[in-house]
């Protein structure tokens, strides 16, 4: 069985500029999930999937491979779905596609080694064919509301808005962090949120996805206070 990790990096981010490598704790943002998909000792390949010649250099020296994508790929209306098909697309016509791949996102720092080797096992153990990261939301999510642009607010769950938090099930949320999938699934899906995903929790203090200078913030607090970097 063949697994791989794809982290995909392209150059352009308009809310946090060249965010995938910006410098966390160190070193190049991206740096700490190259290091930690390769400790977690599961991927016969770390590939990343950029455009970008500094984003390219910068994995290489890190370890990771590199797999140049389409400028078409690297828009802001490109999809991380697409850069995956892609992929691996491009492997099925070379013969070489491999059995289970992992979908990191290089602005989540803080999600380590065993973290990847806990959620790639989900999928290898046969449990399911695709699974994910989750964390808990911030507040209530029983309690959200609908604003309208008159101000008025609906209850998106009625039946739950009154509900104490203990009377309600575990609600958790995509952290945007680590995806698994068999790759006959994800080909078959598209997604990698599909019916039947699978769940791995990660606390909320390693759930950081950096997309703006508020995120590297309490990332970096988050760090200090996991003595990350130290």
């Amino acid at each position: 069985m063949k697994n791989i990790a794809i982290i995909p990096a392209r150059g352009g981010s308009k809310r946090l500029p060249r965010k995938n490598i910006i410098d966390f704790k160190g070193k190049p943002i991206i740096c700490w999930t190259i290091e930690s998909a390769i400790k977690s000792g599961v991927f016969d390949e770390v590939v990343v999937s950029t455009e970008d010649d500094e984003i390219a250099s910068i994995a290489l020296e890190c370890g990771a491979k590199v797999e140049y994508r389409d400028k078409s790929l690297a828009l802001d209306e490109s999809t991380v779905n697409e850069v995956l098909l892609s992929i691996l697309n491009k492997r099925t016509a070379e013969g070489n596609l491999p059995d289970i791949f992992c979908c990191l996102y290089a602005t989540s720092p803080l999600r380590n080694a065993e973290d990847i080797k806990n959620i790639v096992s989900l999928v290898t153990n046969g449990s399911c064919q695709q699974a994910l990261a989750v964390t808990e939301f911030d507040l209530p999510a029983h309690q959200a509301m609908l604003f309208s642009n008159s101000k008025e607010l609906t209850p998106l769950f009625p039946n739950w808005i009154n509900k104490r938090q203990a009377e309600v099930a575990n609600i958790v949320v995509d952290n945007g962090s680590t995806y698994v999938a068999t790759v006959q699934s994800f080909l078959r899906t598209k997604s990698l949120l599909p019916e039947g995903v699978f769940g791995y929790f990660m606390p909320k203090i390693r759930s950081i996805d950096i997309d703006e200078i508020h995120d590297l913030n309490v990332a970096l607090m988050n760090a200090d206070l996991l003595g990350v970097g130290e």
